[in-house]
């Protein structure tokens, strides 16, 4: 979804779709804004994105990075080594995911309407950062579902 939007953005329609005819009920939304019991406490939120798309939303406590990933294992009924994380934010989503043992996949944001100036200095921090590690070497964690990272690391986009 688009940042704070309880929708599907409409050009990942055919991608979502081509993911639930691969994946079926095993995928799942796992946000920082719908199902925080911080910002969502009655799971409303969480329940209008699963309705208009069509995708569980994992209701958890902790805002990511903070926390483990027992209401995901939980959710998937497997160990998170065995699960993928997707995201666009590198010391939220990726970090998360690699301190509780995902393969993860950092994203491009899909747009950066409707974040706020804060978000998008911080993303900018964020690619400078992650920039900077690759240059000097550093690679991506690896996982146990995929022998090595590199693999699958492109250039980095520029935000």
């Amino acid at each position: 979804t688009l940042p704070y939007s309880l929708g599907l953005w409409g050009p990942l329609t055919a991608s979502v779709e081509a993911c639930k005819s691969v994946f079926g009920n095993n995928i799942a939304v796992f946000s920082n804004s719908a199902g925080l019991e911080e910002y969502d406490p009655d799971g409303r939120k969480a329940r209008a994105l699963e309705f208009a798309i069509g995708i569980r939303v994992i209701r958890h406590k902790m805002k990511k990075p903070a926390g483990s990933a027992e209401e995901v294992e939980r959710h998937f009924g497997c160990d998170s080594s065995k699960l993928i994380m997707v995201g666009d934010r590198p010391f939220t989503d990726i970090v998360y995911g690699n301190r509780n043992g995902f393969l993860t996949i950092l994203t491009a944001p899909l747009s950066l309407a409707g974040e706020t100036f804060i978000v998008k200095q911080v993303r900018k921090i964020e690619q400078a950062l992650l920039n900077w590690w690759l240059k000097m070497g550093l690679k991506p964690a690896n996982a146990r579902l995929l022998r090595d990272a590199l693999d699958c690391v492109r250039e980095p986009p520029v935000i």
